[in-house]
C-alpha cells in the first residue's frame, strides 16, 4: 500500500513533486523550509525478471512505473513497466544499526526485545486491544505487531526482503510452529 500526499513537499532544501496521480521521485532544486524529515522513495520488484528496481516514477494514471537499475561500471538498466507487473515499496525513513535503509518487506534481526525475525510493512496495525495505530510497523512470527522507530532500529538488522529472499520467510514460518 502506498500513501501519497496530494502536495509538494519540501524536504533537505530541495521539492518532490508530489500529485495523486504521479509521484515523481526527480528532486527541483528549491530553498525553502523542511515540511517532512525524510526522503520519499520507493523501489521496485519486477515479478518475471525477479529484478529489484529502484524507482524514479509513479504514474497512477497511466499505471506505470519507470525504474532504473545501478550495475555500477558495467552500466544502468533503465526501464518502464506495468503497475501489475511489480510489487512497490516505499521506504520507511528508517535506517539499521549499519546504516541500511529499511522498505516495506524488509526482514529484520533484532538483537533486543526477544525478536528473532519481523517483517517491516506500512499501513494500520494493532499494537493493542485499545487502539488501531497508522504508519511503519513490524509483523512477528506470531502474528503480533508493533510500531516501528529509529530507537527500535538501532538493535536491528536488515537480513533479506521478502521478494529476493523468501527462504528467510520459511526460517519465520518454521519458527512459528515450533512455538505454537
Amino acid at each position: 500500500m502506498i500513501y501519497v500526499l496530494n502536495q509538494s513537499v519540501i524536504m533537505n532544501q530541495d521539492v518532490f513533486v508530489v500529485d495523486v496521480n504521479i509521484i515523481m521521485i526527480k528532486k527541483l532544486k528549491m530553498k525553502g523550509e523542511i515540511i517532512m524529515g525524510r526522503e520519499i522513495k520507493f523501489r521496485a520488484w519486477h515479478k518475471k525478471t525477479e529484478i529489484m528496481f529502484d524507482v524514479m516514477e509513479i504514474n497512477f494514471v497511466n499505471k506505470l512505473v519507470e525504474c532504473y537499475k545501478d550495475h555500477g561500471k558495467a552500466g544502468c538498466i533503465h526501464a518502464g513497466f506495468k503497475l501489475n507487473k511489480i510489487e512497490v515499496m516505499q521506504f520507511t525513513g528508517l535506517k539499521d544499526k549499519k546504516g541500511v535503509e529499511i522498505y516495506e518487506g524488509d526482514i529484520l534481526k533484532a538483537t533486543s526485545q526477544n525478536i528473532d525475525l519481523a517483517i517491516v510493512e506500512i499501513g494500520e496495525y494493532l499494537e493493542d486491544a485499545e487502539a488501531t495505530y497508522c504508519g511503519v510497523f513490524i509483523k512477528l512470527k506470531d502474528g503480533k505487531e508493533y510500531g516501528l522507530s529509529s530507537q527500535e532500529t538501532e538493535f536491528a538488522e536488515v537480513i533479506g526482503n521478502i521478494y529476493e529472499n523468501p527462504e528467510l520467510l520459511n526460517d519465520l514460518n518454521q519458527d512459528k510452529e515450533v512455538t505454537e
